[in-house]
């Protein structure tokens, strides 16, 4: 894991908060840990996305 030496603040719903901070309890980690881990998925799940588009796009 690299150094954590930057901060991100932002607001959001309360009742947001309160589905991250359960689905963070019940994975066992930290909320902190919990949006880490999300904001890394998420552009996987972009590029994934991009690539089979291009493919898709390729077949046609």
């Amino acid at each position: 894991m690299g150094v954590k030496n930057s901060q991100i603040v932002f607001r959001i719903e309360t009742q947001i908060k309160d589905k991250i901070k359960l689905e963070s309890f019940e994975e066992g980690i930290s909320m902190a840990e919990f949006c880490r881990q999300k904001i890394r998925e998420k552009p996987r799940l972009a590029r994934i996305e991009f690539m089979l588009e291009r493919l898709l796009k390729r077949k046609c």
